[in-house]
């Protein structure tokens, strides 16, 4: 367990090198801009190549930009992102080792150079609210885990014996217990409690929820270790933990973006996806015809909410309009409502363009192949002759309006409105 509590540590400094911020949820585009310098050769160069590689959350993959430098080693680039995110920089073919944090709507600024060796180090980054004050105060939290760590107040109870529930409840007493060090610290500020909470909880997830089975047969080595046996000295399997296992899911608000917790958040979301005991399927690996009925799955999982859903395209201007229309004078005014926005678009939009689209554009999203895409066009309850077209479910999952074009802001929200009372 000692090693599960020294990588939160080391987490927490991630924040403190990366910067933390109150976290803005809203997608837009961060600003990337400082300065490059080879000491070495004195002089900057032209020929030198910036690259970021920035977490797709939806995809679960990375997307690299890049910008060349100016004669005099500056670089400017601007990268849309969906919520706050870290992002690995490179000059050349050397990268950094750390992390950058970049944020909707707001600029970073580096100033990056090669050392001696010929590795890219970081002399200064420029944050858009970190203060020195902050740095303290962070310390000074992961120094009250670190207290609690060694003297093991917090350690959970757990024996070979133990259920997979006994597993989930004994982890949810840990991580609630390590969550209130941080909720009741007196200097730490309201935003930077909630960034380094919403990390926690994604760490919790990712190293200790998902991860059962694995802790399970360290606890058995460890134990062993202790006795004066051999690692393997008798066969152990842990218990194979079913459906109702990951109810603890609810505690971690997954539908809602992610924050500080991008880092874990599209690894989390994979391992949730790759379960077989939860039996979430694709659709690609669906039937067409039993694909459409999980339209309903789709809205029923919002239970309780207005869900808007969007057919679009890449290639379709008067989709892209209206996607801007609704993302500056529709989505904006719904933010904090039950209102939950789904797109859904097929194989004649370019895959690498869509990708960089929907990552703009955030929400939930649908890539159809020609065939799924054809079958939802024409579905007796679902179909549309052409693009942008809207399908508008109230708060109970029925469908109360199908149109065929942007009706305009103030009919969009009059409709909307509608579905909420």
């Amino acid at each position: 367990m000692n090693t599960f509590y020294k990588f939160l540590i080391l987490f927490a400094w991630i924040i403190v090198l990366s910067g933390c911020t109150p976290q803005n949820t809203s997608s837009g585009r961060a600003t990337v801009t400082g300065k490059f310098t080879d000491p070495v050769l004195g002089k900057q160069s032209n020929t030198y190549i910036i690259t970021l590689s920035v977490p797709n959350l939806i995809l679960g993959k990375t997307t690299d930009y890049q910008t060349t430098m100016k004669s005099d080693g500056s670089f400017n680039i601007d990268i849309p992102v969906v919520s706050p995110v870290y992002t690995e920089v490179s000059v050349g073919s050397e990268k950094y080792g750390g992390r950058i944090l970049l944020s909707p709507r707001k600029t970073t600024r580096l100033d990056l150079f090669l050392d001696e060796s010929s590795k890219l180090r970081l002399r200064k980054i420029e944050n858009f609210d970190l203060k020195a004050e902050d740095l303290i105060n962070i310390n000074n939290v992961s120094s009250k885990m670190l207290e609690a760590i060694q003297k093991g107040i917090n350690s959970p109870k757990l024996t070979l014996s133990s259920t997979p529930t006994e597993y989930a409840d004994s982890m949810l007493i840990r991580m609630e217990k390590d969550l209130t060090i941080v909720y009741e610290d007196s200097i730490l500020s309201k935003e930077h409690k909630e960034s380094y909470c919403n990390l926690l909880k994604q760490f919790y997830l990712n190293v200790s929820f998902l991860a059962y089975e694995n802790n399970m047969r360290l606890l058995y080595i460890n134990s062993n270790r202790q006795n004066g046996k051999e690692d393997n000295a008798e066969p152990f399997v842990p218990q194979n933990p079913d459906k109702s296992y990951y109810t603890f899911l609810k505690r971690f608000d997954l539908n809602n973006p992610p924050r500080l917790n991008d880092m874990y958040y599209s690894k989390n979301l994979q391992t949730i996806l790759s379960k077989p005991e939860l039996n979430i399927p694709r659709i690609g690996d669906t039937p067409i015809a039993d694909w459409l009925k999980k339209v309903n799955a789709i809205v029923s999982k919002y239970k309780g909410k207005v869900v808007v859903v969007d057919f679009w395209a890449t290639w379709c201007e008067p989709c892209m309009n209206a996607i801007e229309k609704m993302k500056t004078y529709v989505e904006d005014e719904f933010s904090n409502k039950n209102v939950v926005f789904v797109y859904i678009s097929n194989i004649s939009s370019p895959k690498g363009l869509w990708e960089k689209k929907i990552l703009e554009i955030g929400h939930e999203h649908y890539y159809l192949n020609e065939e799924e895409w054809e079958s939802m066009s024409y579905s007796k309850q679902y179909g549309f002759s052409g693009i942008p077209s809207y399908l508008l479910f109230n708060s109970t999952g029925k469908l109360k309006y199908k149109i065929f074009g942007y009706p305009g802001n103030i009919d969009m929200q009059e409709m909307m409105e509608e579905l909420l009372q």
